[in-house]
């Protein structure tokens, strides 16, 4: 039974799931947060009811991606966990087969103000031949930042706060795993990231920010790469990055992100983010 349990919390995050079907947001939740990006996930589980441990530790990754309150979580093995963020909280729910029985669980984690953190909570019951087992896990997770800072802070924006971007996931280009997030950029307002190899450090004529990069730049201003403040974020197809011509990353490169977005501060203007320098392996 020990071994059982051991492969029943394991597979609370790494086996097959059946995710909730979710199909529109219920009264209450929003879509203030944004939390796509890659994130490291420490969980410590209390196995006893199984005959197992009382602080059995985990560490993990997962991949998030989130379309207004809807929210994927795909895990090592590539399932998708499907919950809902509501306010700052988030919920997944469902049953998955695991080791002859199924497992049912739920997560509930309380995002941060600033999006990158959480912690919560994980029940999980497994039901089978010698069955029922239960447990409950408690969890912590951080973005998984990559990339260096600069030209910050940026310039205060209508919302009283400078924007920021972050980038989250891996440096690999194989990987192909990076995603941009801005936050604290004025409500409602639109905006999208740009991309350079070369740094810079001017005020466009009509802004109130501060541009960092420069040469040839690319703009992720397709319709569906546009976000909307007061947060946003982006999977960067690192194939493919939209300068003039489209261009590659390669291994050994050094690329810099920042987040141009339009404000009215009183008047209608533009604002930058600071902005983020990664070297690519």
């Amino acid at each position: 039974m020990k071994t059982l349990v051991a492969c029943t919390v394991v597979a609370t995050f790494t086996t097959l799931f059946t995710p909730v079907d979710v199909t529109a947001a219920p009264q209450g939740c929003n879509t203030a947060f944004d939390i796509g990006g890659s994130w490291a996930v420490n969980s410590t589980c209390d196995e006893t009811d199984c005959g197992d441990g009382p602080a059995e530790m985990y560490a993990f990754g997962v991949l998030v991606t989130q379309t207004a309150a809807s929210v994927t979580v795909t895990l090592p093995d590539g399932s998708p966990l499907v919950g809902l963020l509501c306010d700052d909280v988030l919920t997944v729910t469902g049953t998955y087969p695991d080791d002859g029985g199924m497992t049912t669980t739920t997560l509930t984690l309380t995002i941060a103000a600033n999006q990158q953190s959480f912690n919560g909570t994980s029940a999980w019951t497994w039901n089978g031949a010698g069955g029922p087992c239960t447990g409950a896990c408690v969890l912590t997770g951080s973005k998984a930042l990559v990339g260096a800072n600069y030209c910050g802070p940026a310039a205060p924006n209508s919302s009283g706060a400078p924007g920021q971007i972050t980038a989250s996931g891996s440096v690999s280009v194989v990987e192909n795993n990076l995603t941009l997030t801005a936050i604290q950029l004025p409500p409602g307002q639109f905006g999208y990231f740009l991309a350079s190899e070369t740094q810079g450090s001017f005020v466009p004529m009509g802004s109130q920010g501060t541009i960092c990069v420069a040469g040839n730049i690319g703009r992720f201003n397709a319709a569906s790469s546009i976000i909307q403040g007061p947060a946003g974020s982006l999977h960067v197809d690192l194939g493919s990055v939209p300068v003039n011509p489209p261009q590659a990353v390669l291994p050994g490169d050094t690329w810099n992100f920042q987040c141009w977005y339009r404000d009215v501060n009183p008047a209608l203007t533009s604002n930058f983010t600071d902005a983020v320098s990664i070297p690519f392996i």
